[in-house]
């Protein structure tokens, strides 16, 4: 005997349970007066057919589900593991950063708290504009400190002595000076005059 699927409607489309209940319900037709046999037969291998799909599903659903755990741990790695990296890419970019404002002169403590706040993926630029602008500073406090500083003259080499011109200018002090520093060219740019 040949069973007939058109006899169940959405014969492809039920679940084994379904398909099972389906074929419970359905009278078949027998050619000869009893063929109990075969039908208990066909019963038995149904059953036997729903229970394997049963189990399948079974199975199929825990392998799905341990699919599903080691996919869930392995991206709670992967996720660690970033994190991790982006850690240490912070801590690498805070020291070097560090590094470079101590460089520019800015003291360890203070260099490391502003190093900690400034984002990743700073270049040179900005050091170096940084460090224009501390030289710029200092030329500008150079220059304000020597303002009121008087420029030497061309400097006076005592080898060379001093003229007479330059005797006549000189005030009591700076004569006096010169007499107890080097009396013999005093009494010459005094022409012999003892009274200084």
């Amino acid at each position: 005997m040949k069973f007939d699927k058109n006899l169940i409607e959405n014969f492809d489309e039920l679940s084994a349970d379904e398909l099972r209940a389906k074929l419970l319900e359905i009278e078949f037709e027998t050619d000869k007066g009893n063929n109990d046999d075969e039908i208990a037969k066909l019963k038995a291998a149904l059953n036997k057919a729903s229970s394997e799909a049963s189990d399948f599903k079974k199975q199929l659903r825990e392998k799905m589900s341990a699919e599903e755990k080691e996919k869930a741990e392995k991206e709670a790695a992967d996720k660690a593991k970033d994190e991790l990296i982006a850690q240490l890419q912070k801590e690498q970019s805070v020291a070097n950063y560090t590094a470079k404002l101590i460089a520019l002169g800015i003291n360890e403590a203070d260099a490391k708290k502003t190093a900690e706040t400034m984002p990743s993926g700073l270049d040179d630029t900005f050091f170096a504009t940084f460090n224009n602008f501390k030289g710029d500073i200092e030329r500008k406090v150079k220059a304000e400190i020597t303002k009121g500083t008087p420029r030497p003259d061309g400097g006076s080499d005592k080898d060379e002595g001093v003229t007479k011109e330059q005797f006549n200018k000189m005030g009591y002090m700076e004569r006096l000076e010169l007499k107890k520093n080097n009396p013999t060219e005093y009494q010459n740019l005094k022409g012999g005059d003892n009274n200084a």
